[in-house]
């Protein structure tokens, strides 16, 4: 999991990516694709490795 400056919590997996909402704690699935790794840069977009190869998630 990471933190993103826009004040809400990522998770990934396998096969998916998900958002949480700190304010209500709802979470909901933002991308059916995932990986390893998640990052977020200081315009809260999102990166995540699978394999040898580096994905951003806007």
């Amino acid at each position: 999991m990471t933190v993103a400056p826009n004040g809400k919590a990522y998770g990934i997996t396998g096969n998916a990516v998900a958002e949480i909402d700190p304010s209500d704690w709802t979470g909901k699935k933002i991308a059916n694709e995932g990986g390893k790794f998640l990052a977020a840069d200081r315009d809260s977009i999102l990166y995540f490795a699978r394999g040898p190869c580096l994905f951003q998630l806007r």
